[in-house]
């Protein structure tokens, strides 16, 4: 027999094997309070892990409890996971953020949205990182398939009772954006490759802002079945330059998003921008690609953050 490993056997006992059967009793008995017994630290744990991160006057100390909160991924951690958001530590409400996203709760998604507006750049980012996280999950995915139910379900049985109404979690897409085409246009020698990865890349910072956005949905069957109008952007870098600015050396990125509806008709367009600065005397080419990289993300965020705000004003228009 391994170690460690439990052999049952099962055998008929006669009236003398009584004292046998009370060992057996016994020896079960014991198994099932560790088993409970095991339940019960668990909970007591996180109960502790909890208080901590509420109570505690030690910033490492809370960082250390949001950590072991969010490795336990055990559901009773949302609530102070939460309450941390609002931590006066930036740490703590960055790795609060981070420990959210592992727990892929829907219920998180509206502190977590707040907090990808903090002060912080550290916070924002994870918070963003959290929502996309949770948003891209197979369990949001499949709360979300199951609210589209509930509604068809809801429609059905309006007056049945308030028993059969869904329980919301999370706020519902208000906007659709469905994305088209992404270029750089801007001026130089770059090859068609790097432009092309340039593209990719800002594509993709899109998306992780689009994904992030709790107001936004991505999918023409949720837009068409909440009756969203459709929004189609095509992105464009059109400034990606490098410039000396006496003690300091700039990387600029502008970009251009340009709206449409469903027949490919434009409706608007909307221009934004972001610069790096890195002191002269310490640049080195080698850095440049890591620093239009970062141009390019920044930009991204300015100009999504634009694009949210136009489209909200244009769709529910005061």
């Amino acid at each position: 027999m391994e170690p460690g490993q439990i052999n049952v056997q099962v055998a008929t006992l006669s009236h003398t094997d009584d004292r046998l059967a009370r060992r057996v009793a016994i020896a079960l008995a014991f198994f099932t309070a560790l088993i409970l017994a095991a339940g019960s630290a668990h909970a007591d744990r996180v109960h502790a892990l909890a208080r901590t991160l509420v109570h505690s006057k030690s910033a490492k100390t809370r960082i250390s409890a949001a950590v072991s909160l969010g490795r336990l991924k055990d559901p009773r951690a949302l609530k102070p996971l939460v309450h941390a958001l609002d931590d006066d530590n930036r740490v703590v409400r960055a790795v609060a953020a981070t420990a959210l996203g592992y727990l892929g709760n829907d219920a998180a998604l509206p502190a977590l949205q707040r907090a990808t507006r903090d002060h912080d750049a550290l916070v924002r980012k994870r918070a963003v990182e959290a929502v996309a996280s949770i948003r891209n999950s197979g369990t949001h995915a499949n709360t979300r398939t199951a609210r589209r139910g509930s509604r068809r379900a809801t429609r059905r049985t309006r007056h049945a009772g308030f028993g059969n109404m869904p329980k919301r979690i999370g706020p519902e897409p208000t906007l659709f954006i469905a994305m088209h085409s992404t270029a750089d246009e801007s001026h130089g020698r770059a090859t068609k490759a790097l432009r092309k990865r340039r593209a990719e890349q800002m594509r993709g910072f899109m998306l992780r802002e689009l994904r992030a956005q709790a107001d936004v949905t991505l999918s023409q069957g949720e837009a068409e079945s909440l009756g969203l109008a459709h929004n189609s952007i095509d992105l464009s870098i059109t400034k990606l330059d490098r410039i000396a600015r006496g003690k300091w050396i700039e990387i600029e990125c502008e970009i251009r998003v340009t709206i449409s509806n469903e027949r490919g008709k434009m409706l608007s367009f909307l221009t934004g921008g972001a610069k790096v600065q890195v002191p002269r005397a310490t640049f080195r080419a080698k850095y440049l690609p890591e620093l239009q990289h970062e141009a390019i993300e920044n930009a991204v965020k300015s100009v999504h953050a634009d694009l949210i705000v136009h489209l909200r004003r244009t769709s529910n228009p005061s």
